[in-house]
């Protein structure tokens, strides 16, 4: 079920446990090739496969779109709002769901510039209301096991418009790359071992960049592995820990 398709009637008689999914995406640079949209578009897509699968059991609100990506301003096309904004909103969203009485609520993050908002905010509005199982997830994390198994690019080649983002939006909507714009990728030297990470290797310490300082082309990871048939198979697997999460989170008590 999509909240903004139902009338307000249909909302007042939803099971108050039916898990609400909230996808947060990212208006940003994604290389030469991809479209700007590419982490909105990747989101949501998840989440529509999702909602065909068990519409009767999930409740989609609206996307977040525009989120924080001030790291990706020295290119053109990106859009950012600070970390307070982005929090105050989300807030604000999860504040009139909750005045309504939904009880089980899912930050599902599609962008990693938000992965730390997120879970500050299922710390916070956790702890606001006690009542509410309050939980928050990017999309990577859901089957990092098999991304392990079919990453062909090697640590640090798998960062950002490269080789699995790439394949996704191949197998999404490929009218809306640019081909033949679409470079090699880049393989970003940190400058720092212990912060050497992409989508499925996590650092070990923090280190601040932008990505201009990271790479030419605004790519993180390399793309010469990337394919439609890449993209429809993390998409599946996705879709099977997502339906598993969801009927995971049913089965969670109610806090009290």
């Amino acid at each position: 079920m999509f909240w903004e398709f139902l009338a307000y009637t249909t909302i007042r008689e939803i099971d108050r446990r039916t898990p609400l999914i909230i996808n947060i995406g990212s208006i940003e640079q994604h290389g030469p090739a991809l479209p700007v949209s590419t982490d909105s578009l990747i989101g949501w897509k998840m989440v529509e496969e999702l909602e065909k699968r068990m519409p009767d059991k999930v409740l989609v609100l609206p996307q977040v779109k525009i989120a924080y990506s001030q790291h990706h301003m020295d290119f053109p096309g990106s859009i950012t709002v600070s970390h307070e904004t982005l929090m105050h909103y989300i807030e604000d969203i999860v504040d009139s769901v909750v005045h309504h009485g939904f009880r089980n609520i899912l930050l599902f993050n599609s962008h990693g510039g938000n992965q730390a908002t997120v879970q500050v905010l299922v710390e916070k509005l956790g702890n606001k209301y006690p009542h509410v199982n309050m939980m928050g997830t990017t999309w990577w994390n859901l089957c990092g096991d098999f991304l392990s198994e079919i990453c062909e690019s090697g640590i640090m080649g798998n960062g950002h418009a490269a080789e699995f983002e790439f394949s996704l939006i191949e197998s999404i909507c490929p009218e809306k790359i640019d081909y033949q714009k679409k470079s090699a990728g880049s393989r970003p030297n940190v400058g720092l071992s212990w912060s050497t990470n992409d989508l499925i290797h996590a650092s070990k310490v923090s280190l601040q960049r932008t990505f201009r300082e990271m790479t030419l082309d605004g790519t993180f990871g390399l793309t010469e592995n990337a394919n439609a048939d890449k993209g429809k198979r993390i998409l599946a697997a996705v879709n099977d820990r997502f339906v598993s999460l969801i009927n995971d989170i049913w089965e969670l008590p109610l806090r009290k």
